[in-house]
């Protein structure tokens, strides 16, 4: 069922009326119900402590006059006597118990026929209080007023008398008097509720006319502006609005008339501006410039996965994740700046997942200025963040292979090292044996001659001349050896430990090349070295070994490779705070294709004959990292390569 604007207004209306004069009618009746109640509350509460208060004055009296009429017979130890006032007070109204007892707190009557509690000490803190501070005591709880008092004559206690009252009769004339003020409340009640109802049944007729009148004078330039809107719509642009007022309503009348003018003017309609939009890769959202959402495009809607109906009117916070609301923060920096261009975020889908995108904002405004909107474009860089992750995971898996192969390197090269240098000792060592055998052998012989008498002058001679000999021999080849260990213990600990420390680079240099003597035996290549004696270097010794040990095997390896005899040239100098160390062979040279790319990994033109494309590139990582400096090279084919190497003194 259709209803018309004016019926919708006057439901309305009459709904409002009705529904203000309902909440205030259920909040008189709770009110006064609530102030019925706290009435009753606060009477019983007052009648209970007046009447308290009254039997506690009449249990006061009651039990001064009991403990003054018990002095005598108290201090007479008159039994009988004592029996008989007990009694009397138990027969009194209220009174529940009595308890007489002595300066000891031993019970002496307790009012009943058989005296039950004879003896017994009284434990309660209202009776031994009252022996204590020789006063009145009482205590008040729930359902019964405890009064005690001592007995005394001339000064010296006698005992003292216990009472206790009940106060159920209270609680009982207090439920009457409620019920009583209950009964009279409930008829007020009755009387409020029919006065309520007729008030109601008199504002809801004068309501209805009301609302009749007011919704008939709200409906009918609404009714016309709906109408002047539809020709609008069919393209009936050259009207008059027939509605002339000065108020909120006349506004809109010319707004639409002046609506009218602009789109008799205007090219490109709503319905191709829309499929602009629903085409758009990119997602785009428009904005209210408060932050609500006022549009948003096909793509925007199936990246975040919602329909429109559950965005439009929701806060732009809704897809953004923040901190701090972007609707606070967000919005007025894009108002100052008037546009944001590529900026990171991250969208909220529906379904709570992170969505990274490239978001760029601009504010529009009409021609005096005033901001009338907000334009988001929105990115998905979803497969880029990951593309990204997993080329950050693959380039630190690069890194620690690269690592592994450098170490891998290190251990070769000392191992080629180790290899070397044991071949080379062994030959010295094994004349140092022999050398010594023959000396042991001759002095033998001579202790032969010695002991025989047999040993002339001359043989003497010939025995000493040969063990000189021998000795000398012995020497010069356990000296080679003790240089040899020297060399190579200063230098493999050097790339063993990679710890820095001050040295002459000249002498250090020079044990590097001993140690490649052993390779180098095998071809007719010469190194010479030309560095000054005084230059000292504080760096990883192990480093600048494992360089010039990769820069000769290279050599060897790729410059010699047609060529049997090469020379090689170490040259050192110093430039201020830095030095220039310049490895020169006279090799083939590398062809200018491939000088860009000797320092790159796995580069190598010898891969069919074992070579990896690592050493240069070690080298290269060594000397930057290390050795905290740089390495070049020059070279041109046929002609030779240069190293140059520049690092801190």
């Amino acid at each position: 069922m259709r209803l018309s604007l004016q019926a919708k207004y006057s439901i309305i209306i009459l709904s409002i009326i009705l529904s203000v004069v309902l909440v205030m009618s259920i909040s008189l009746l709770v009110q006064l119900k609530i102030s019925a109640n706290e009435v009753m509350r606060l009477s019983s509460a007052s009648m209970r402590t007046d009447l308290i208060k009254q039997l506690r004055k009449r249990g006061e009296i009651l039990i001064g006059n009991t403990a003054e009429v018990l002095v005598n017979p108290m201090y007479q130890y008159d039994m009988e006597t004592i029996r008989d006032i007990s009694k009397a007070v138990r027969a009194q109204e209220d009174v529940l118990y009595i308890y007489i007892f002595d300066s000891s707190g031993k019970i002496t009557h307790d009012g009943t026929k058989e005296n039950r509690l004879l003896n017994l000490v009284v434990e309660n803190a209202v009776s031994k209080n009252t022996l204590e501070e020789r006063k009145l005591i009482f205590n008040v709880d729930n359902n019964v007023i405890t009064l005690a008092m001592p007995i005394i004559i001339h000064d010296e206690l006698l005992g003292g008398v216990e009472v206790g009252l009940s106060i159920k009769g209270i609680h009982e004339d207090i439920k009457k008097v409620e019920h009583n003020l209950k009964e009279i409340y409930d008829r007020n009640d009755r009387k409020t509720i029919i006065t309520i109802v007729l008030i109601t049944l008199i504002l809801s007729v004068v309501g209805l006319i009301l609302s009749l009148l007011i919704a008939r004078t709200l409906s009918r330039p609404i009714k016309i502006l709906s109408l002047f809107a539809e020709k609008i719509g069919m393209g009936e642009y050259n009207m008059t609005m027939p509605i002339r007022r000065s108020d909120e309503i006349g506004e809109l009348a010319a707004t639409f008339e002046k609506m009218s003018v602009d789109l008799n003017t205007t090219t490109v309609s709503k319905e191709y501006v829309d499929n602009i939009l629903e085409s758009m890769f990119n997602s785009l959202i428009v904005l209210s410039p408060e932050g609500l959402i006022e549009k948003a495009n096909k793509a925007a809607l199936n990246l975040l996965g919602y329909r429109e109906s559950e965005l439009i009117g929701k806060s732009i916070d809704t897809i953004f994740q923040r901190e701090t609301p972007f609707e606070l923060k967000g919005i007025p920096d894009l108002i100052e700046k008037g546009a944001i261009e590529n900026t990171e975020d991250v969208y909220i889908s529906k379904e709570g997942n992170d969505i990274p995108v490239i978001f760029s904002g601009t504010v529009m405004r009409k021609r005096g200025g005033m901001i009338t909107g907000i334009v988001c474009v929105a990115q998905d860089i979803t497969k880029l963040k990951h593309a990204e992750r997993e080329i950050k995971v693959a380039y630190r898996e690069l890194k620690e292979k690269q690592e592994q192969l450098i170490q891998s390197e290190k251990m070769a090269s000392l191992g080629r090292l180790v290899t070397g240098v044991a071949h080379e000792i062994n030959t010295p060592v094994g004349i140092a044996v022999t050398g010594s055998s023959h000396i042991v052998k001759e002095i033998m012989s001579l202790n032969r001659e010695f002991d025989k008498n047999t040993l002339t002058k001359n043989k003497l001679k010939d025995y000493i001349f040969t063990i000189i000999e021998a000795g000398n021999l012995t020497l010069k080849n356990l000296n080679r050896t003790s240089d040899l260990i020297r060399s190579f213990k200063m230098v493999s600990a050097d790339q063993s430990s990679g710890e820095e420390r001050k040295f002459q680079l000249k002498s250090y240099l020079e044990d590097i090349i001993f140690t490649l003597k052993p390779e180098l035996q095998k071809t007719s290549h010469t190194i010479t070295i030309n560095c000054p004696d005084e230059i000292e270097i504080e760096c990883s010794p192990g480093a600048l070994a494992q360089v010039v040990t990769n820069l000769v095997m290279n050599s060897i390896f790729h410059a010699y490779e047609d060529q049997e005899k090469g020379s090689i040239f170490i040259k050192v100098l110093k430039e201020k705070d830095h030095i220039i160390l310049k490895y020169i062979d006279d090799g083939k040279g590398i062809p200018e294709q491939n000088l860009k790319k000797i320092f790159d990994p796995f580069f190598t033109t010898k891969r069919s004959h074992g070579g990896t494309g690592l050493g240069l590139h070690i080298t290269y990582n060594i000397v930057n990292k290390a050795l905290r400096g740089n390495i070049t090279c020059e070279s041109r084919e046929g002609e030779g390569a240069i190293f140059i190497i520049t690092m801190p003194a």
